[in-house]
């Protein structure tokens, strides 16, 4: 990471997610090698990554832990205002869906979980509060299913490499 961003292994998650999966691609493999060997008390500190790692024969205080990038790395897409609305009318958006401006991109997992409720709570006041204005549901009798479940595999894939 010192080649790619200033604060080196600290750059923004984004950031590190992006060159995992541009490294991934390069070598065409599933994962990149994190090395937490050097971190003191790794078991007191991280005791449910630890226990996750030794369920699987890792020991991260002398081996190598497989990564690859999770989808949070792609949070904030959809802007929408104070009370959920995006610029769908009817269409609310919240959670890691939502770009509110209230935390960015790049915000921590407890700064996305609060925002969540506070944006979850926002929109059901206003729905609440403007229901007649939505017309009632139409249901055309078809499957609910957007896509064919045969094609999730390609897709994420198709998303994963999309992400640089």
């Amino acid at each position: 990471m010192k080649r790619i961003h200033p604060l080196a292994d600290l750059a923004p998650r984004d950031i590190v997610a992006k060159e995992i999966s541009r490294q991934m691609l390069n070598s065409e493999s599933k994962y990149v090698w994190l090395d937490a060997t050097n971190v003191k008390d790794f078991e007191e500190r991280f005791p449910t990554i630890f226990a996750s790692c030794m369920k699987y024969g890792i020991d991260p205080r002398k081996d190598y832990i497989p990564v690859s990038p999770a989808s949070h790395y792609a949070s904030g897409g959809v802007r929408v205002d104070l009370n959920g609305h995006s610029t769908v009318k009817g269409l609310y958006v919240c959670g890691e869906s939502a770009c509110t401006g209230a935390h960015g991109a790049n915000r921590l997992a407890s700064n996305s979980l609060l925002e969540g409720l506070v944006f979850a709570a926002r929109i059901a006041e206003d729905i609440a509060n403007n229901l007649a204005e939505f017309s009632e549901p139409y249901e055309s009798g078809e499957p609910t299913i957007l896509l064919d479940p045969v094609i999730r595999n390609a897709i994420q894939q198709a998303m994963s490499r999309g992400a640089e």
